[in-house]
């Protein structure tokens, strides 16, 4: 879209205007996931061309069922809702930018070997501190922390935080452990600064983001 990749990880939702063109590329992650795009009245009030979201439960289930019954009278009044619900949902975003989302969009655009390198060992192993992921990196922890710092402006400590939160998204999503279950699996010590961390990078609580 437009030259820029989006990656829609399992829990997002990625919403593409009307007139966007765009392909798309499956890479066989497990989890469910929304990709949207809308061509109805009174669209040009969703301003984004592109955005992307956390997965609204309700949205999810009506933009299914306009796919199976959009030839229904009451398709048009389905669509409307689902506007509606991706209004609101943007409106907070815009009200509480989410640092998650903002985030993976820099590090979707580095094309540095190393960097990639880098991101694919930390997604693999997202409970590892940032000594050992420059250990496993064959890099000192000088230069892990000019490379990451240079390609996405984070600190080591804080992309390996981006890294447990993201996977902490994709946990409350699935619905298999409680809070405390997924700030564990995560590598949080405790269930106050998961909920602290995951505040500061998506802008609302786990609870209510579940």
């Amino acid at each position: 879209m437009d030259g820029v990749v989006h990656q829609v990880r399992a829990g997002q939702m990625l919403f593409v205007g009307a007139k966007v063109e765009h392909d798309f590329k499956a890479q066989g992650e497990v989890g469910e996931r929304l990709i949207l795009q809308l061509n109805m009245a009174g669209q040009a009030k969703l301003k984004p061309r592109v955005a992307l979201l956390p997965t609204h439960p309700l949205l999810q289930e009506l933009a299914m069922a306009l796919f199976t019954y959009q030839g229904q009278s009451y398709a048009e009044q389905v669509q409307e809702l689902i506007a509606a619900i991706l209004r609101e949902t943007l409106q907070q975003q815009e009200a509480a930018p989410n640092q998650l989302f903002q985030t993976q969009a820099v590090l979707l655009k580095s094309t540095d070997p190393s960097f990639r390198k880098l991101l694919q060992l930390i997604e693999a192993n997202p409970d590892l501190d940032s000594k050992t992921v420059a250990q496993k990196a064959g890099l000192s922890p000088r230069t892990l922390t000019r490379l990451v710092t240079a390609e996405c402006g984070l600190s080591p400590h804080e992309l390996l935080t981006f890294h447990r939160i993201q996977r902490a998204c994709q946990l409350i999503h699935e619905g298999q452990l409680n809070l405390a279950g997924v700030a564990f699996e995560c590598g949080h010590s405790s269930l106050s600064q998961f909920i602290a961390n995951f505040k500061k990078w998506t802008g609302t609580t786990p609870s209510h983001y579940k």
